[in-house]
């Protein structure tokens, strides 16, 4: 115990002032080293604007992904698939411009409604033989992407009996649309 309590007595200094002053004159060779560098002359910043970088520009709407898609007409023996597109925003906002772009080339506009939501029909040109539909809707205002798709059911297959007096009957198999699973979970805007 004696060799602490000595040890303590050499790191007491003598005098509280002969500390306080090199605490100043510390901040003295600190603020003339800071000086030392500052321009002569002030000139205008070379920076005009800063832009916000997508992720920090947020609006708080968001839009669901991943959107909804029906098969409306067609198969894979049409000449044309017609499809519905269904989403929405949250916080529910009307009057938004909504673009639902199918297969990347086909497009249609339209505006969320009072309750966020928004719809839209397109039709695909370029059968026979589309065997499915890729859909991404933007919603100006709102942050993010919906992505969807549809696999179109094959042609119909149809079966003819050959006894007199009877019809030929068509039937149409219709795949289910499952509307795929999002590989994000949005983090953004959850309460």
């Amino acid at each position: 115990m004696q060799g602490n309590k000595k040890a303590d007595k050499q790191n007491v200094p003598e005098s509280q002032e002969r500390r306080t002053a090199i605490k100043k004159i510390a901040v003295g060779v600190g603020v003339l080293a800071g000086y030392s560098v500052l321009p002569e002359k002030w000139t205008q910043p070379i920076v005009g604007q800063i832009a916000l970088p997508a992720h920090a520009a947020t609006s708080g709407i968001i839009i669901n992904d991943p959107c909804t898609v029906t098969l409306l007409s067609g198969d894979q023996s049409s000449a044309t698939v017609t499809i519905r597109v269904e989403g929405f925003v949250t916080p529910p906002t009307a009057n938004l411009p909504t673009t639902i772009v199918a297969q990347g080339t086909i497009t249609a506009t339209t505006a969320t409604a009072a309750d966020g939501t928004f719809t839209g029909d397109l039709t695909v040109n370029g059968g026979p033989g589309i065997t499915s539909v890729s859909v991404v809707t933007t919603v100006t205002g709102a942050d993010g992407t919906a992505s969807c798709s549809i696999a179109i059911p094959a042609t119909p297959t149809t079966s003819t009996t050959s006894a007199p007096g009877t019809s030929t009957t068509t039937t149409t198999t219709r795949i289910p649309t499952t509307p795929p699973m999002p590989t994000e979970i949005p983090t953004t805007g959850l309460p």
